[in-house]
C-alpha cells in the first residue's frame, strides 16, 4: 500500500534528550518519563522501551489501558498511574504487574485510598501509592486538609504503602512566580508532616519546563514528557532558565511527497473559499496531507513546507496557499520568489535577489516535502507551527492521525541544512531516598 505521508521518529535524538536531562538533574534525582496518550501519539511501546533500556527510573501514564501497553515491553520499570483507578479485577491484564509491585497508584481522595487498599487485598500485596496534592491546577487531587488526614493514618491501611507525594504545576512554562507559589505550598505541607514521610519517599512536582527552569524544582524526581521529545528549552516565556542545560533535539519529522504539479495564471483563486489569489503566474504542487491527517486547517496561508532533494537538503521553502483541505494542501513551487505572498506568518529567509533558473532542483511529482521538521531553526519546526495556530506542541503531536505510519530511525550527527533554491538564505535536593521498591 502506498502511504501518502509518514512520521519519522529519531530514537537517537530521544536518547540524547534523556542524557541532556540527566545532566540537568544530576545523579541524585530520578527521571520519570511521561508517555501518556501513546507517548503523545508517537508510539508509547517503542518510546518507553528505548527509555527503559537506557535506564529511565519510572514511566508515567494516565490510564490502566495505557499502562497495559508497557507492562511487557518495559518489564522492570515502575509505572505510575496518574488517574484515580478505583477497581482492578483479577481478570485485568494489570493484575500480575500489580502483584509484582510494578504499578504505583495516585491517590485523589479518601474513598480512593480505601478502594486501592481493597485492590491490594485482592492482589495479596501492598500497593505503592503517591498522594496527589492539588496546589493550584484544580483538576483533581487532594487539598491540604484531606491530604493531611490521609497521611496521618495511611499506616492503618494494610495493603498500601506511601511511596510518593506530588503536585502538578499549572504555569511552569509561562508564569514562574505562580509556579513558585505552588512549590511553597508543597513545601509547607511537607514541613508540617515530615514525621510521617518514609526516608525513601519520592517527592515530585517538576514537568519539562520546571525541570529546565531551576534546580529548586527538582526534588527527588522530575516528570519529563515533552522535553524527551526535544521541545521545551525554547518555549520558556520568562527567566529563570538553567544556563548550562544541553540543547534538546526534536525527534519528530512529518514527511510526504508531491503528487501533482501544474502551472496556473495570475489571478487564479486557490482552494475552498478562495482565500488566496495568485499575484503572478505560479507553479503549484499538491501534497496529500490535510486536516484529516492532523495538519491544522488554520495553517493555510500561514505556514511553509521544506522541499527536499535526494540528499535531504532543502531546495525550496514553499508557502502553503489557500485553505488546507481534508486530505490535501497546495504549495507554491514557483522558482521566481520576487512576487511571493507576504501574508505567510513565519519568519522565513529573505527572497533570493533574482529569479532562480529552473534546473535539476525544480521539484517534480514524487519529490519529498517536510511538513514538520526536526531542525529547531526550520520555518516548519513544530513550536513555530503551534504558535501560528495559537496552540502548543502537545496538541499538534496528539492530533497527528494514528493511521499515519510511524517510522523509527537512528542517526549520527544531524546534517547541516543546505538550502539551494529560492526563498533560501539566509538545586535543591529534598527527601531523596531514591531506592526502587
Amino acid at each position: 500500500m502506498t502511504q501518502t505521508s509518514w512520521i519519522e521518529i529519531n530514537l537517537t535524538h530521544l536518547e540524547a534528550n534523556l542524557e541532556a536531562f540527566r545532566t540537568v538533574v544530576g545523579n541524585a534525582v530520578r527521571l520519570c518519563a511521561c508517555v501518556k496518550a501513546d507517548a503523545y501519539g508517537l508510539g508509547a511501546t517503542r518510546i518507553a522501551q528505548r527509555l527503559a533500556n537506557r535506564g529511565i527510573d519510572m514511566l508515567a501514564v494516565y490510564s490502566p489501558d495505557q499502562a497495559q501497553q508497557l507492562t511487557s515491553s518495559c518489564a522492570n520499570t515502575p509505572i505510575l498511574l496518574l488517574m484515580p483507578v478505583r477497581e482492578l479485577p483479577r481478570s485485568s491484564h494489570l493484575y500480575r504487574a500489580t502483584t509484582k509491585d510494578r504499578l504505583h497508584f495516585t491517590i485523589h481522595d479518601t474513598p480512593h485510598l480505601e478502594q486501592v487498599d481493597k485492590i491490594g487485598l485482592t492482589c495479596g500485596c501492598r500497593i505503592p501509592v503517591h498522594l496527589y496534592l492539588d496546589t493550584g491546577i484544580s483538576r483533581s487531587g487532594l487539598d491540604a486538609d484531606e491530604a493531611s488526614a490521609l497521611l496521618t493514618r495511611i499506616t492503618h491501611y494494610r495493603h498500601v504503602r506511601l511511596a510518593g507525594i506530588w503536585t502538578h504545576l499549572a504555569t511552569a512554562d509561562s508564569d514562574p512566580a505562580l509556579a513558585q507559589q505552588q512549590m511553597q505550598l508543597l513545601d509547607q505541607f511537607l514541613d508540617q508532616h515530615r514525621q510521617y514521610l518514609p526516608p525513601d519517599i519520592l517527592i515530585h512536582a517538576a514537568n519539562t519546563f520546571a525541570t529546565l527552569r531551576d534546580h529548586t524544582y527538582h526534588r527527588s524526581m522530575t516528570r519529563v514528557g515533552l522535553g524527551l521529545l526535544g521541545y521545551g528549552d525554547n518555549l520558556l516565556s520568562a527567566p529563570p532558565q538553567i544556563a548550562d542545560a544541553p540543547p534538546l533535539k526534536p525527534i519528530v519529522r512529518w514527511l510526504s511527497k508531491i503528487n501533482h504539479i501544474r502551472r496556473y495564471p495570475k489571478g487564479t483563486p486557490i482552494g475552498y473559499g478562495c482565500t488566496h489569489r495568485l499575484t503572478r503566474e505560479s507553479l503549484l504542487g499538491v501534497v496529500p496531507v490535510g486536516y484529516a491527517d492532523g495538519y491544522p486547517q488554520d495553517l493555510g496561508n500561514r505556514s511553509v513546507v521544506r522541499v527536499l532533494d535526494s540528499q535531504n537538503h532543502t531546495t525550496l521553502i514553499a508557502p502553503v496557499l489557500g485553505r488546507v483541505s481534508m486530505d490535501q494542501l497546495v504549495i507554491d513551487l514557483t522558482p521566481d520568489s520576487a512576487d511571493r505572498p507576504d501574508s505567510i506568518g513565519i519568519d522565513t529567509p529573505a527572497p533570493a535577489p533574482q529569479p532562480l533558473r529552473i534546473s535539476h532542483d525544480t521539484p517534480t511529482v514524487g519529490t519529498v516535502v517536510e511538513l514538520i521538521s526536526d531542525d529547531p531553526q526550520s520555518p516548519c519546526a513544530l513550536p513555530k507551527l503551534a504558535q501560528l495556530v495559537g496552540s502548543n506542541c502537545y496538541e499538534l503531536l496528539c492530533r497527528i492521525s494514528p493511521r499515519l505510519p510511524r517510522r523509527y530511525t537512528e542517526s549520527a550527527a544531524k546534517p547541516h541544512v543546505h538550502v539551494t533554491g529560492p526563498r533560501a538564505a539566509s538545586k535543591q535536593p529534598s527527601l531523596t531516598g531514591n531506592t526502587h521498591s
